[in-house]
């Protein structure tokens, strides 16, 4: 079946800048460097593993002779593979055709990569793209390691124009309430609209994580340039259609304010301009929380991309065991998991806020049980930073869209700041989420 990617909205891309481009104050590339061991790196690991998805360099040429992924999510070869690894092992570029590319053309053909749309999915757009893509996509290893890499992410997104308006609403083809066959019901012809601009949110999110994390070791005038990019883009996207009612015009021309956004100081600072009290662990230790302002519902179009990307049946029942329950801009997955049990902080805190890590507060405080498997006790689970889980049910059996019976952990989480609220197998959740093992707390 032909894959739909769906537009999310630009009302992201204004959000990246608190969420997500402002979260070190280490560059890309030296944050990469540090995260990447030198022997063998994961996609090299995973190309000799699936060889059978490994591409020639004949299959990437098109007839004008530019490049294209040989097999993406509209082909039936994407729906075969079963696993994350096998869609990235897919997409690595052949070697010689890296070594023909300038850096404008890599940097073109990376913001084309499938699987970006799952930077959406994340609580740190920083953090996916140096921790996870770089890692297991040689494509994004080679960009961010160019030596014109930035200059070159500069130069694109200074030409690059937002819009003022969408290519499609697909509200207009849904009821008040919709229900998981309202969404995979919108006409083929409608998806396929909204596809430049869901690349378009991609492309906006990328730049501007890279725009913004230009520190360390960058041209003192290319950094002046870069502030200039940076506060210009802001303000296009404030007057586009989908601005998101968090910034406003004055808080773009502050001076000072700019200074801090570009030079990568602490994205809770300049997000809520001073670190708010939050709730506490079960022992009083503190949690970096960041209270939710003006929070909007996620777009139908979003949670279509999640219901036409992610699919399987109960074998007990038939039905769809991804669901979609929601969710706002205001809160994330570390806030609705770890609150969710919390009798004395939930009324106060719980989905109206971001939690920005637990691994340093909850997971290490004590006063939590743990365990590697979800039971009737042990039933939030975290692997670290990364992703937060509530257990629904300690055991579901179904089957994938490629006809493979597996049996998992039902849970429900948050699909990143901006994106849904998900009821799915612990399986079925985009592949940064899946890197890592989880444990169960109580």
């Amino acid at each position: 079946m032909k894959r739909r990617k769906l537009f999310i909205g630009l009302i992201i891309c204004a959000m990246v800048l608190y969420q997500h481009a402002l979260c070190s104050a280490y560059t890309i590339k030296s944050s990469a460097a540090s995260g990447i061991e030198k022997e063998e790196l994961p996609y090299e690991t995973c190309m000799k593993k699936y060889k059978e998805w490994v591409s020639k360099a004949s299959d990437w040429k098109s007839s004008d002779g530019s490049y294209h992924y040989p097999v993406t999510d509209h082909d039936k070869e994407w729906d075969e593979m079963d696993t994350w690894e096998e869609k990235y092992t897919a997409c690595q570029i052949p070697e010689e055709i890296m070594k023909k590319l300038d850096t404008d053309k890599l940097l073109k053909l990376v913001l084309e990569f499938p699987m970006l749309d799952e930077i959406m999915f994340t609580d740190s757009y920083f953090e996916w793209i140096t921790k996870f893509c770089a890692p297991h996509f040689n494509g994004m290893h080679e960009l961010i390691n160019r030596p014109d890499f930035y200059e070159t992410v500069l130069a694109y997104y200074e030409k690059l124009k937002i819009p003022l308006h969408r290519k499609v609403h697909l509200e207009k083809f849904l009821p008040k309430n919709p229900t998981t066959e309202d969404y995979l019901s919108i006409p083929e012809s409608e998806s396929e609209k909204s596809r430049k601009d869901l690349h378009f949110a991609n492309t906006v999110n990328f730049c501007m994580t890279v725009v913004g994390g230009m520190t360390d070791g960058v041209d003192k005038n290319m950094l002046k340039k870069a502030k200039k990019v940076f506060a210009t883009k802001l303000l296009e996207i404030e007057v586009s259609e989908h601005r998101n009612n968090i910034l406003t015009r004055e808080d773009v021309q502050n001076a000072d304010w700019m200074d801090q956004a570009v030079t990568g100081i602490d994205k809770v600072t300049v997000y809520a301009q001073s670190r708010a009290a939050g709730p506490k662990t079960r022992s009083g230790g503190s949690v970096r929380y960041t209270p939710a302002k003006n929070p909007q519902k996620v777009s139908d179009s979003k949670k279509d991309w999640v219901l036409d990307h992610f699919k399987g049946w109960d074998l007990s029942t038939g039905k769809q065991v991804v669901r979609i329950l929601g969710g706002t801009t205001g809160y994330n997955c570390h806030n609705y998991a770890w609150l969710y049990f919390d009798d004395k902080y939930k009324d106060k805190y719980w989905k109206k806020g971001t939690i920005e890590s637990v691994a340093d507060s909850y997971m290490n405080d004590g006063a939590y049980g743990s365990s590697d498997k979800a039971t009737s006790s042990y039933q939030i689970g975290s692997n670290g930073n990364v992703h937060s889980v509530v257990v629904v049910k300690n055991k579901i059996t179904y089957r994938t869209s490629t006809g493979e019976v597996k049996t998992d952990v039902l849970v429900k989480s948050k699909w990143g700041p901006s994106g849904a609220l998900v009821e799915h197998p612990l399986g079925l959740m985009p592949s940064n989420y899946l890197n890592d093992a989880y444990s169960y707390y109580c």
